[in-house]
Formats: C-alpha cells, sequence, structure tokens
C-alpha cells in the first residue's frame, strides 16, 4: 500500500510505501473515527494531505487533510470522518517519514501541527 503526498503542483507527487504494521491497522483507526459532516476540500499551495488508493477491497481510496478522512467507497460514495487533533494523519505521516527525505519529513511534522 502507498500514501500519496498531495504536495505538489504542476509535477508528480511523492509516493512512498506504508509500512505493513500500520497498513494493517488502517482499518481499525478509521472505524473508531467519529461521523463527520460532507465539507468541500479548499485549494491551497504546499502540502494539501495525504491520499491513499485502494487501502481495502471496500475502499476505492482515502483522502486524509486538515482533520477530515474522506472515504471513497467502490461505488463512489464518500463518507466523511473527524481526524481530531489530525491524529491519523500525524501516525501515518510518522510511519512514512523514514521513507522521506529528513526536510520533507521535518515540513510535514510543521505543517499538522497548526
Amino acid at each position: 500500500m502507498e500514501v500519496e503526498l498531495d504536495i505538489y503542483s504542476g509535477r508528480e507527487n511523492p509516493r512512498v510505501p506504508l509500512p505493513a504494521a500500520e497498513a494493517e491497522a488502517l482499518a481499525s483507526a478509521l472505524a473508531s473515527l467519529p461521523d463527520a459532516a460532507a465539507a468541500a476540500e479548499p485549494e491551497a499551495l504546499g502540502y494539501r494531505g495525504l491520499v491513499i488508493a485502494a487501502p481495502s477491497a471496500a475502499i476505492a481510496s482515502l483522502r486524509i487533510r486538515g482533520g477530515r478522512v474522506a472515504i471513497t467507497d467502490a461505488a463512489g460514495a464518500v463518507a466523511w470522518r473527524e481526524d481530531a487533533g489530525r491524529r491519523l494523519e500525524r501516525r501515518l505521516i510518522e510511519a512514512i517519514a523514514p521513507s522521506l527525505d529528513p526536510a520533507l519529513a521535518a515540513y510535514l511534522r510543521e505543517a499538522t501541527s497548526r
């Protein structure tokens, strides 16, 4: 399973493998998040969030951004969850940090601490 950093405009976003232990824990982490109302994703420059394609047979993609998680199922329906304190987002960043340039990992930590 790969995590895409939604960070660049005009060039390909980096993709890094999600460690197996985190990939296995992802489903239970998602299940523990409370429901949230649908939200528009604001356009921004720089880091915008994480994208995970096909994390399971039932989920086509995840977009994790600014304390919100959009879960798109195989039929295209989107369910929203609240990632209070950006805990899931920061956990995933820490899991992939060893695969990133140290400066990029530091930038992501800073961007998600706000």
